[in-house]
């Protein structure tokens, strides 16, 4: 995710964030980098993290995401 997105949820790099749909949460360490703001790419499939399978979320949908342990 981008700085300006880490600071909107107050996440630091390395710190952990919650990926959120109606179908489930996954969790996952945040990597500042250039990347629009307010969007998030997250590995479809690593060890802890299936996305589709959780989420039921595909490419360009729309998630919540907050710092892991506040309310999202």
């Amino acid at each position: 995710m981008s700085a300006a997105t880490a600071e909107e949820i107050r996440v630091a790099d390395g710190g952990l964030a919650s990926v959120t749909t109606a179908h489930g949460t996954i969790t996952l360490p945040v990597a500042i980098t250039d990347m629009p703001d307010r969007v998030v790419w997250v590995p479809r499939n690593s060890p802890g993290s299936t996305v589709f399978e959780t989420l039921r979320a595909r490419v360009g949908d729309v998630v919540g995401i907050a710092a892991w342990g506040y309310p999202r």
